[in-house]
């Protein structure tokens, strides 16, 4: 599972708490370019200096860190003009896309490989429209 810092809600708590990059640098013990580079997700705080951050900007650590599964379903949506896709549709989405994933193996697929093209599928429109005809 991947974690990267939720620049967002740190970058909230920072401004909310009347503070520059440069004041958490030196309340931390580390360099202005170590927080610029936590804030823009080129890299990540070490355990300690990741507590540190939380409870100076007074942030939990599921506010102050987002955990990624490298493993989530792939998502794709169509939609009407003008509407917006958010968090809780790609999450539901996601929960979908995991409960059928157990199903995959029962498909009967006589031109299309399983394994190597399911567990990482294409986004080609036309693949993925025969596929979906064929399911």
């Amino acid at each position: 599972m991947q974690k990267r810092l939720n620049t967002d809600k740190a970058q909230q708590a920072i401004d909310k708490a009347g503070l520059t990059q440069t004041a958490v640098a030196d309340a931390l013990g580390v360099t202005k370019e170590a927080v610029s580079q936590w804030l823009l997700h080129k890299s990540f705080p070490r355990p300690n200096k990741l507590l540190q951050l939380g409870k100076l900007l007074n942030l939990a650590f599921d506010d102050l860190v987002i955990k990624e599964d490298p493993h989530a379903p792939k998502v794709a949506f169509r939609k009407m003009r003008g509407t917006k896709t958010k968090n809780h549709h790609i999450e539901k989405a996601q929960e979908i896309g995991r409960f059928l994933r157990h199903l995959v193996p029962y498909l009967p697929f006589d031109t299309f490989e399983m394994p190597p093209v399911l567990k990482s599928p294409s986004c080609d429109y036309d693949y993925l429209r025969a596929v979906t005809a064929k399911v």
